[in-house]
This record gives C-alpha cells, sequence and structure tokens, in this order.
C-alpha cells in the first residue's frame, strides 16, 4: 500500500524529523568513548562528557562516565587519584543506581589490580558480577567475569572461565561474546605462567577462533604471536618462528610494525642458529620497545637482553 502525504502532513512530518536528529547530539554509549591505546586522550574525552552529562541533567550517565575517568587515571598510574575519583561517586543522586555499582565495583577492582593487589581485587570483582547479574547488564557481567579469572588463582581462573564462557554464550545479547576472546587469552597466560604450554596453546588458540569470530584482525594476531611464545618455550622454535614471520608481516602490511613480535622473533632466530636475523629483529625491536613506557618501566631487564641481543653480545 503507498502512502500518501498531503502539504501539511509532510511539512509536520518534516517537523518531527528534523526534531529527532536535531541541533543536540545523542550522548555516546560509553564503550565508544574509549581508545584504549591513548588513555590521556579518553580520560579528556570523558571530562567533557561529564559537563556535558550534568548540563543535560543525565545523572546515572554521568556517574558511569566518572567511573570512566577514574578507569584513565588508573591507567595512567594516578591510583590514589583514581580511588578519589571513584569515592566521589558514592556522593551522587545516581550512586544506588544498579549499573552505576556494577562499574564502580568494576573500576576499584581495575585500579587494586593495577596497582599491585589482585588479592583486593578478587572479592571486587566477584562484587561487580553479583551486581551486573542482578541488575540484568550482561555485557557488564562479561567484563567481571574475565576480570575475576585475571586475577584469581589457576583453579579459579579455570572456573571462571569456564562460567564467563558459558553465561556468554548463553546470553540473549550477542555482545557478551566479546569476552571470550579475552577470557581464553587471560587462561592461557595463566598456564603460560605456570608453564602448562599445552594447555596455554590450546587456549590461545581458542581465542583466536573467538577474535576471528569477530573480525578483530589485530587481537587475533596477537593470539597468534601468544602461540607462537608458548610454543617456542614448550621447544617449537621452528613451528613458533615459521608463525611470528607470518604475524610481523601481517602487521607490517597493516602499516604497523609490533616490537612484541619482533622480541619473540629474535629468541626464536637465535634458538634455530639464525643469528643475523637475530639481530635485525632485536634492532628493531629496541628502537620500538625503547619507546614503550610500559615496557620501560616494568620489562627493563628484557629489554638489555634485546640491547645485548642487537648488539650480538648474547
Amino acid at each position: 500500500m503507498k502512502l500518501v502525504v498531503s502539504g501539511f502532513a509532510l511539512g509536520a512530518l518534516l517537523a518531527l524529523l528534523a526534531g529527532c536528529s536535531g541541533s543536540e547530539d545523542p550522548l555516546p554509549p560509553i564503550l565508544e568513548v574509549w581508545n584504549f591505546g591513548d588513555p590521556e586522550g579518553t580520560l579528556h574525552a570523558f571530562e567533557r562528557l561529564d559537563s556535558t552529562a550534568v548540563s543535560k541533567g543525565e545523572d546515572v550517565y554521568r556517574a558511569e562516565v566518572i567511573t570512566q575517568v577514574a578507569r584513565c587515571q588508573g591507567l595512567l598510574g594516578k591510583f590514589d587519584e583514581a580511588h578519589a575519583t571513584l569515592d566521589q561517586v558514592g556522593e551522587l543522586a545516581a550512586a544506588d543506581h544498579p549499573r552505576v555499582k556494577t562499574r564502580v565495583a568494576l573500576e576499584r577492582g581495575r585500579i587494586l589490580n593495577s596497582s599491585g593487589h589482585p588479592g583486593e581485587a578478587l572479592p571486587v570483582f566477584v562484587e561487580a558480577w553479583e551486581a551486573a547479574i542482578e541488575a540484568g547488564e550482561d555485557y557488564l557481567a562479561g567484563d567481571a567475569a574475565h576480570m575475576v579469572a585475571i586475577v584469581a588463582p589457576l583453579e579459579e581462573a579455570e572456573e571462571w572461565t569456564e562460567r564467563g564462557r558459558a553465561f556468554a554464550l548463553d546470553s540473549e545479547d550477542t555482545s557478551v561474546r566479546h569476552w571470550l576472546g579475552p577470557l581464553h587469552n587471560n587462561l592461557g597466560w595463566s598456564y603460560y605462567e605456570a608453564e602448562r604450554y599445552g594447555d596455554a596453546i590450546a587456549q590461545f588458540r581458542l581465542s583466536r577462533e573467538a577474535y576471528e569470530a569477530e573480525e578483530d584482525e589485530v587481537s587475533a594476531l596477537i593470539a597468534r604471536y601468544s602461540t607462537a611464545k608458548a610454543l617456542r618455550s614448550r621447544g617449537d622454535a621452528a613451528q613458533a618462528v615459521q608463525i611470528l614471520e607470518e604475524v610481523d608481516a601481517a602487521f607490517r602490511a597493516r602499516d604497523e610494525i609490533d616490537g612484541y613480535v619482533l622480541d619473540e622473533l629474535a629468541e626464536g632466530y637465535l634458538t634455530l642458529g639464525k643469528k643475523a636475523k637475530s639481530r635485525r629483529a632485536a634492532e628493531e625491536a629496541v628502537e620500538i620497545l625503547s619507546k614503550d613506557t610500559w615496557f620501560v618501566q616494568n620489562q627493563a631487564e628484557r629489554l638489555e637482553r634485546l640491547k645485548e641481543l642487537a648488539a650480538g653480545t648474547e
């Protein structure tokens, strides 16, 4: 059936559409504001949104925004400031909103973990999981489950990974499946640290499958790098190097060079007796990772090792 609109009705319809898309821009979803590679820039974006939310009278949204300000501060190493920011949320009218309570617990746990207190973070992440389940916030529940699995002892991490996986697959919100990749990745690294390299490889491969299902190419490449690192640690240097060369080529095709991949390639080449290739990979890795603030602060010994490889003095 055709819809016939009179001149008067058309004018009214156009006015209505203009009102729906008017000059006031809608507040963006929290996740869309994030640039995890630029916490400083993201912090400023959330600070601007705080003011906007106040002007619009969006109390719950503003409270959520402030929790993300705290998350940025934590990523920047400003842990005391981040805790103080979260304390401010408790003074807001929306403090008891279930989604706000969930976000406060999530970010409190992340700050505790990042500042070196994973044991204290564990019950806080469990609190976030319970609050999210009660609120029907499935995506945030998936986030909480994957954070519990990060800080929990290995046996508990296995249980929470399975719980998070089952929850993500059962949820009517298909976006929750985003957490499958991180869940398997994190358990893979827990196995790696326990020197259970076969189990680590299995988890990294599941992580890769999940990221590929999401068409997240970069995360899938990182999962392949993780697989290669576990393979080399298990003694399969040749297979590891083959994977790493493919990952390196894929990054370069994106006009990117990954220093962590080159770091692992340098070790893999050395294991295979390819000293010239090891030296070249190490040289590039040093150039890149010397500019990586986290790597310089937390992997000083690793950086010195790379410098030795680059100089051929290993």
